[in-house]
């Protein structure tokens, strides 16, 4: 497997992990007030849309895609920063619920119909 090929099946497994685990990280924030793992996972679909952008997955997904995922994430990105200045794990818990469930789920279902090998 060439190094583009396991960087994308690296990208294809967090997504997916990060989609399979949204639903119990949003319970943590929100019943635990813990949201360390939630800076984590934001930080880590972050690097996975970085990824997909600097793979150049023209072939597979339009760059004006890409670049609309990097937006609308960075503003969400932005509002989580927010919340968690302002120490609102409420909201913090519903920017997940609301908007990161909603970007890590198109953006799985994205990379789960490439076929990039």
């Amino acid at each position: 497997m060439n190094e583009n090929n396991q960087l994308f099946q690296d990208i294809k497994d967090y997504i997916q992990k990060a989609n399979d685990l949204i639903e119990e990280l949003i319970y943590i924030v929100r019943e635990e007030n813990d949201i360390e793992e939630a800076i984590n996972l934001m930080e880590g679909v972050a690097v996975c849309i970085d990824g997909l952008y600097n793979l150049n997955f023209i072939k597979f997904i339009q760059l004006d895609e890409i670049l609309s995922y990097r937006e609308r994430y960075a503003t969400t990105l932005l509002d989580m920063i927010d919340s968690v200045k302002n120490e609102d794990i409420l909201l913090l818990a519903d920017i997940l619920e609301y908007e990161v469930m909603e970007i890590i789920s198109d953006l799985n279902n994205k990379v789960e119909a490439i076929n990039f090998e």
